[in-house]
């Protein structure tokens, strides 16, 4: 009971967003969204301390001269994210909003219409959902995997607005491994985040230091012939506007070089637009 009281107290500043947010059209929402989570990330002691722990490690290859500025812009993305998430249906309807740098790939159609796997490869960085959803616009549906939240009351938001960016959408554990290898065997595309740290993982390079990474993406793609792809959705300067990039797929047969090529891509873009990743993460973890 007491663990559901803490939970509850955690989400309330969620619902209250929701709430006030609900009679505001969805640029708006985006604008608020960015202003409240803004707002709480360079206010919490917690959540300022991680994104400080995390840029002095990086700090011999990445500094910040307004460490103020940037914790708040930092929130204001997650905060612009976190809000196109929970109102997904008026995300996807909202079609100006999300620009693709140009036309889907012909590999991927290719691909799919070959029945061959694609996996495509994104961080926290941005507004990564924008890729499934531009898929979905232009007929061809990705599943992902998500991790179950601990809190129950976002669990089941979340959720609830993920799958409504493209299914099947599998939980990570083995039932919903096993789903995922057969929705890759018939030919499916699905969208993993490859910038958690895994205690599992391999040791891979990530702005100069070792960051755990997961082997699963180039062991899938090697055993399933999967196209491994590449993919961002970046916010512009404007403000709402994302484009979504896909970049050209990995052909290593190497599987160490797929996960450092992967890790190589996602830091290229931090690098270029630092405060659209989600430096909350702890991505060093020892």
């Amino acid at each position: 009971m007491f663990r559901y009281a803490q939970y509850a107290i955690e989400i309330l500043p969620l619902y209250l967003f929701i709430g006030l947010a609900k009679c505001l059209s969805f640029e708006n929402k985006v604008k608020l969204g960015g202003y409240w989570f803004g707002f709480i990330v360079a206010r919490s002691k917690k959540l300022r301390n991680r994104i400080l722990v995390n840029l002095k490690l990086v700090e011999d290859t990445f500094k910040v001269d307004d460490t103020e500025g940037f914790i708040k812009e930092v929130g204001v993305s997650v905060g612009k994210t976190l809000t196109e998430l929970i109102f997904n249906k008026e995300f996807i309807e909202s079609q100006h909003v999300i620009e693709l740098h140009s036309a889907i790939p012909e590999y991927l159609l290719s691909s799919q219409k070959s029945k061959r796997p694609i996996i495509l490869v994104s961080g926290h960085f941005g507004q990564w959902e924008a890729v499934r959803i531009i898929l979905k616009n232009n007929g061809l549906e990705c599943g992902a995997i998500y991790r179950r939240n601990k809190n129950p009351f976002f669990e089941s938001l979340y959720l609830k607005s993920i799958k409504l960016g493209g299914e099947p959408i599998f939980p990570a554990g083995l039932s919903g491994t096993k789903r995922m290898i057969k929705h890759l065997k018939a030919g499916g595309i699905l969208a993993l985040l490859l910038d958690q740290a895994v205690s599992d993982g391999d040791e891979f390079h990530f702005f100069g230091l070792k960051a755990k990474t997961s082997m699963v993406i180039a062991e899938l793609a090697l055993k399933y012939n999967a196209v491994v792809v590449p993919c961002y959705g970046i916010r512009e300067p404007c403000g709402n506007s994302i484009n979504v990039i896909f970049e050209d797929p990995i052909t290593f047969k190497d599987p160490r070089k797929i996960i450092q090529t992967l890790n190589d891509s996602l830091e290229e873009r931090v690098r270029s637009s630092p405060t659209q990743w989600h430096w909350l993460h702890n991505r060093w973890k020892m």
